[in-house]
């Protein structure tokens, strides 16, 4: 009889987003301190867990390299990225260093459940709330005929808008 047993450490995944909204924040003496801690965490989270990183924006790639040039930021697409190379596998968790500002993909919301592993998340970016007008719903009718009259109800909701108008 053989018994071989292999132990494998659980996988820590490190996420950056490239996005050119990180790029107004992380430049210069910001960037250098914040390319060093990175470094350090890496480091530090290689001593018990096998330690990947991910670079994302328009899509998920290797290696991480600082650059905040993507044009388009899809959360969604690195955490499906990473359910699916570590299903059934033993993923210690997935940190993800992001402004929180997707544009392009589902909500990242839905998908962390996805990953049966805890979601970290390292906010960057301006944390000012930011005047905005959300069109959150639009109820109409499915058919409307030429010179029918028909009713339209929009749901909008307004961030630090008080006492503003819009169009």
């Amino acid at each position: 009889k053989t018994l071989v047993e292999d132990v494998k450490k659980p996988t820590v995944v490190l996420a950056l987003d490239q996005s050119e909204s990180l790029a107004a924040v992380l430049k210069g003496d910001t960037l250098e301190t914040f390319r060093n801690e990175w470094e350090a965490a890496k480091n530090r989270l290689s001593e018990k867990y096998e330690v990947e990183e991910y670079a994302f924006g328009e899509e998920p790639r290797q290696p991480v390299d600082f650059q905040f040039s993507d044009k388009v930021t899809d959360i969604s697409r690195v955490i499906t990225l990473v359910s699916d190379l570590h299903a059934g596998q033993n993923l210690g968790a997935l940190v993800l260093a992001t402004d929180g500002i997707y544009n392009q993909g589902s909500n990242p919301l839905y998908l962390a459940n996805k990953l049966n592993a805890p979601v970290y998340t390292v906010g960057l970016g301006d944390t000012l709330i930011r005047k905005d007008l959300i069109l959150k719903r639009v109820f109409h009718n499915e058919i409307a005929y030429l010179g029918d009259k028909f009713s339209v109800q929009v749901d909008v909701s307004a961030r630090n808008c008080a006492g503003s108008n819009t169009n």
